[in-house]
């Protein structure tokens, strides 16, 4: 499932373009007063002004290639302060066979770097930075009902990449995946509990889907 465009919503666009264009040096592609793109490997992401009073904030994950961890988690925290989860500032996912560490940007979005062994992208005697980010691999989206909204992205051709259950199921695969999360779940390497806020998305060969209220989504293709 490879994630070709990710759009979120922010109350601080100007502070993430600056953010992400310039202190993680991704290449701005596009920016007006309501909206700015960012390219991270093959995904866009956009960030679009919320005009609610709300602060939205989302868990997105980039994946890094299997060979760079140590490298990255250099590059990185020369940049930003890593979150921490029991004294630690990285984890190794047995299940995923993958490592992975975090940061929160500016308006409290929760990034993740994630290196997995079952990705075979390696950039051997390559210095690490973000062009060394393969693609949005993750994006959280929070449930009440998290079977059900399951079984629907099931229906589109999403399946499951492991067993799921009432509080968080992970659909898709090691290129692209949905993080579906109960509501009010604590976010692993945060200490903030999940909110749903809209999302929206694009595929590769299954189409666009726009989470714009919780448990609810519109199809496109």
């Amino acid at each position: 499932m490879k994630i070709t465009h990710l759009v979120l919503l922010t109350d601080q666009l100007e502070t993430l373009k600056a953010f992400y264009s310039e202190t993680l040096q991704f290449a701005l592609t596009e920016e007006n007063t309501s909206s700015f793109k960012v390219q991270i490997g093959y995904t866009t992401l956009e960030f679009n002004h919320s005009f609610s009073e709300s602060k939205p904030f989302y868990h997105f994950a980039m994946n890094i290639p299997r060979d760079q961890f140590s490298e990255a988690k250099r590059w990185v925290q020369s940049l930003v302060n890593l979150n921490k989860h029991e004294e630690s500032d990285e984890v190794y996912f047995k299940n995923w066979d993958a490592r992975a560490l975090y940061f929160t940007d500016p308006a409290g979005n929760i990034v993740e770097f994630i290196a997995r062994n079952e990705d075979q992208t390696i950039q051997k005697n390559s210095h690490f930075n973000a062009r060394s980010v393969i693609n949005i691999s993750e994006i959280g989206i929070v449930s009440n009902q998290v079977k059900t909204l399951a079984h629907g992205l099931n229906h589109l051709g999403v399946p499951n990449a492991r067993e799921g259950n009432e509080y968080f199921s992970p659909l898709g695969d090691v290129n692209g995946l949905f993080i579906l999360v109960k509501k009010h779940r604590v976010w692993f390497f945060s200490e903030k509990e999940a909110v749903f806020y809209p999302v929206r998305l694009s595929i590769k060969g299954i189409g666009h889907i726009h989470f714009n209220e919780i448990d609810q989504f519109q199809y496109f293709r």
